[in-house]
């Protein structure tokens, strides 16, 4: 017991201590400087038994001399770098030598069998706890909510962890009640999910449910034993699976949709009866630069303007459009710019028509013959471009300085000689191209010097004015909002603010409406839900987003009907599926979790158990149809404190 005593002490003092060769901390090795391991675990947690605001203060796992690290470095460690941090070389030191450091990552960091505590030692540990949590409870108290990494991997009954937690009272931060809570989490599989069929919940979870100390003086359930079982089931409506995703070496724009449906009673394993359904949830998370979002061909214009912008940051190199920011008929018609401005020059003149416009309402007229429904065509283009939106459409193809420059003193000199008075504008068209051309109605433009950077500036503020008004088209024309709370999105700058400081914020407004236009499109495309049942959500996301930083990476979730996406989820497995029993008689009160799914629930602590290979050569393009789960729970169990 003195060893015992001695590593609570150490624990309160420094956060980590030492006991019988394994470590108490509180920290575990991180995904990366931005998600630490409790964020992990918290997230762990409410998966398998949907449970939130799981605070762990301290970890249990096995101190040893070398830990592993996804990227297959295998490196000596210290005892007082070991916790809580990514791990990196030190470029200066031995191979033997590892130091921690929070801008560099490589790889996770998870912890392998060698870092994990025998069940037994877990056990032995908690006796130690429960003996002396009395006579030291704020000591004990220190370490609660306890979490015990143990060895699933060997013990018979595949225990992956316990949760040691006790109820007490906030106010004077002291235990209220004579017991220590144990949760313990085990995990099994993977198993094909045919075997789960007509399998009764009640069978699977009344063995964890009604344990010993609620069985009858013959060990029998009583008669009057009640059981109610709940469910929880995660599906993949649209987007990548996780299989396929791991599989990449490099990182996608990806959107996605999963919907979250909660039922009040459930009898089978994956059962989901329309009358025991007690929400549905769709999350949606729209992401920028899907090739498959019906807002692609706006945000590739996006992306031209991003590039243009980085002439004006740190690095100060322009990055000019890609390739993919090119439409099929742009392509085909790649001409010398100088000509294509002629063109639009003599279009906007009236001598000529321009054949790529006529042949963009061609393909427009076709499309919605072929597509009548409007969740087909949900970003329709605009036909009126005044002059800058037109040359906006050719300068974006522009491939270096000097091709930009050419194309724009053709522009220019049209415009100070007079030749512009065709040239028409929005009464919201704010660039130095519109400025010339308002000055040029009076006979007092002057040909600006086209040095430095003020031929991207030009296009970019061209660029810039061409989406705004793409944007306030699409909400105007579909309700959603209007031109003067959209305005909002583009603050009055102050007289401080350089010409390079306005881009830069007006382009931020810009990420934030493309933003919301991707998860109107994914709504409506992809979901068919109607404008009248979206429109709360997108309107509370365009007031919530004038304060809030972009993040392409947010979550968006939508209260439906399941009649609303019942077409979806009749073809569909979950991708997790987790019922919760609670149950009670004359003896006491239980609660339990089982919960199936496709991945390894704990992966992103403990690295995965490996399969025998009767479990892994499996085709990649049969993946998909095989279906197998993991099945995991969780059971919570009362002991006494004397």
């Amino acid at each position: 017991m003195d060893a015992f005593f001695s590593a609570l002490n150490a624990f309160n003092r420094d956060g980590v201590a030492n006991w019988n060769g394994c470590t108490l901390a509180n920290k575990i090795p991180n995904l990366d400087t931005s998600q630490t391991g409790l964020d992990l675990f918290e997230r762990v947690y409410t998966n398998i038994s949907g449970k939130n605001n799981c605070k762990v203060k301290a970890f249990m796992f096995v101190k040893n001399d070398r830990i592993t690290n996804n990227c297959g470095n295998d490196n000596g460690l210290s005892e007082e770098n070991y916790y809580g941090n990514p791990l990196i070389y030190d470029n200066n030191s031995s191979s033997e030598d590892v130091i921690l450091d929070n801008s560099k990552t490589v790889g996770q960091t998870v912890l392998e069998p060698q870092h994990l505590v025998e069940f037994q030692m877990g056990q032995r540990f908690f006796s130690y706890f429960a003996i002396s949590f009395k006579k030291n409870i704020e000591q004990c108290q220190a370490l609660l909510p306890l979490f015990i990494f143990c060895d699933g991997h060997k013990n018979n009954n595949n225990i992956y962890g316990l949760l040691v937690h006790c109820q007490y009272d906030t106010a004077v931060k002291i235990a209220t009640e004579n017991f220590l809570i144990v949760e313990t989490i085990t995990c099994k599989g993977p198993f094909q999910s045919q075997m789960w069929e007509k399998k009764k919940v009640e069978f699977l979870t009344n063995p964890i449910l009604y344990q010993p100390h609620m069985l009858g003086a013959r060990g029998e359930l009583p008669e009057s034993s009640s059981s109610v079982f709940q469910s929880f089931s995660h599906f993949q409506l649209f987007g990548a699976s996780s299989s396929i995703l791991k599989s990449l070496e490099m990182g996608l724009d990806m959107s996605s949709i999963t919907a979250d449906v909660t039922c009040k009673k459930v009898r089978d394993v994956f059962e989901l009866l329309p009358q025991h359904i007690s929400s549905v949830n769709v999350n949606i998370c729209p992401v920028p630069g899907d090739i498959r979002s019906p807002a692609y061909s706006l945000y590739k214009d996006v992306q031209v303007l991003e590039g243009l912008l980085s002439v004006f940051g740190p690095s100060q190199e322009v990055k000019w459009a890609p390739e993919e920011a090119f439409d099929e008929l742009e392509k085909k018609q790649k001409k010398d710019i100088i000509a294509r401005v002629r063109e639009v020059i003599a279009v906007f003149n009236g001598y000529k028509t321009s054949q790529m416009l006529e042949q963009k309402l061609d393909d427009q007229e076709k499309n919605s013959e072929e597509d009548e429904d409007i969740l087909f065509n949900v970003i329709v283009p605009r036909e009126e471009l005044d002059f800058t939106e037109c040359m906006w459409d050719v300068l974006k193809t522009s491939q270096s300085l000097q091709e930009l420059k050419n194309g724009l003193s053709i522009i220019i000199d049209e415009i100070v000689n007079g030749r512009a008075s065709h040239f028409w504008l929005h009464e919201t068209s704010d660039s130095i191209m519109a400025d010339l051309i308002k000055q040029s109605y009076e006979g007092k433009a002057k040909a600006p010097s086209l040095n430095g950077t003020l031929p991207i500036q030009v296009l970019v503020e061209i660029g810039l004015d061409k989406l705004s008004h793409d944007y306030f088209n699409f909400f105007d024309t579909h309700r959603l909002s209007t031109a003067a709370k959209l305005a909002k999105f583009f603050p009055v700058s102050s007289s401080k603010d350089t010409d390079a400081d306005k881009m830069r914020r007006k382009f931020l407004g810009i990420q934030k409406l493309h933003h919301v236009v991707e998860l109107t499109a994914n709504c409506r495309v992809f979901l068919q839900l109607p404008l009248n049942k979206i429109s709360k959500l997108i309107r509370s996301t365009l007031q919530t987003y004038l304060d809030e930083d972009v993040d392409f990476s947010k979550v968006f979730s939508l209260a439906v009907s399941y009649s609303e996406i019942t077409a979806y989820l009749s073809n569909l497995q979950p991708v997790t599926w987790r019922v919760t029993a609670s149950g009670s008689n004359e003896y006491g009160k239980n609660t339990c979790s089982a919960f199936w799914s496709r991945d390894f629930p704990l992966s992103d602590l403990i690295s995965p158990p490996l399969l025998d290979s009767s479990m892994t050569e499996t085709d990649p393009e049969e993946v998909e149809e095989k279906l197998e789960y993991y099945f995991s729970t969780l059971s919570e169990s009362v002991h006494p404190i004397y």
